[in-house]
């Protein structure tokens, strides 16, 4: 099936980087966003560290792409219903009826899509620079055990595994006289044949993967080996250890700061 995965395979300076040095670079954004205040720095980091990387990655075409067909709806969603339902804030800039949009309310729907915008934006280019294979292979080569790494690549994953499977699905209910294109009605409509096949699909696969699993014995005890090495390299593992010093700090800091 096509688009298992949103992987693309090229050759940069990101993709050649140790799957671990990405992820510590990921849980270092994650971290930042939540420990520093500062309202802008979530837009701050997504142009100076976001932006570069995926530049750097050769992937910036998908990754623009996949953000204003997925992250921009679900963001101005986000943003939206935040300024009308936001309870709390004095200075009302706008009034409408019942609707009062405060200045407060604003800065803090504000922050709030600014900080899934880098969420989403940090989690997506990981995925377009990092075969799934090698980062479940760099998880168990630190010691993760086998079974919660395979969760982590299996939820990484399961965003376009139903993409795919739900666009096989739409694509032979099309074939057979379905109407999908139209008004939101319309559109509303070919939901209900689409969510059933994906529903039992999904089941299936789940049975299938553990039946496939079972036959290559990855419950066994015994240690595995693997053809597949990862390369790493002294200065990745100083940026890594370094990283998660500064993680460890800013969250140090951060209850410092609610405690006293």
């Amino acid at each position: 099936m096509k688009y298992r995965t949103l992987f693309i395979s090229k050759d940069s300076p990101i993709h050649r980087l140790n799957p671990l040095t990405k992820l510590t670079v990921l849980g270092f954004i994650i971290v930042s966003l939540y420990t520093i205040n500062w309202i802008h720095f979530p837009i701050l980091l997504f142009f100076i560290i976001i932006f570069p990387i995926a530049f750097l990655g050769r992937v910036f075409k998908e990754f623009f792409k996949i953000i204003l067909k997925v992250g921009l709806p679900l963001i101005l969603f986000v943003f939206i219903f935040q300024i009308i339902f936001f309870t709390g804030g004095e200075k009302v800039i706008w009034e409408f009826s019942v609707v009062k949009i405060k200045l407060e309310a604003i800065m803090f729907s504000y922050l709030l899509g600014s900080r899934i915008l880098v969420i989403i934006s940090s989690f997506l280019i990981f995925l377009l620079t990092t075969n799934p294979g090698h980062i479940m292979n760099s998880l168990i080569s630190i010691g993760f055990p086998r079974t919660i790494s395979y969760v982590i690549l299996s939820t990484l994953n399961i965003f376009p595994y139903i993409q795919s499977k739900a666009n096989s699905i739409l694509d032979a209910q099309k074939s057979r006289g379905l109407e999908v294109e139209g008004n939101i009605f319309i559109k509303i409509k070919s939901l209900i044949p689409l969510i059933t096949p994906l529903l039992f699909s999904s089941i299936s696969e789940v049975e299938q993967r553990a039946l496939a699993l079972e036959v290559r014995a990855f419950s066994s005890p015994y240690p595995k080996t693997s053809i597949l090495k990862i390369k790493d390299s002294l200065p990745q593992k100083i940026f890594r250890i370094t990283t998660l010093l500064l993680c460890l700090i800013l969250i140090i800091y951060k209850f410092y700061l609610v405690i006293f």
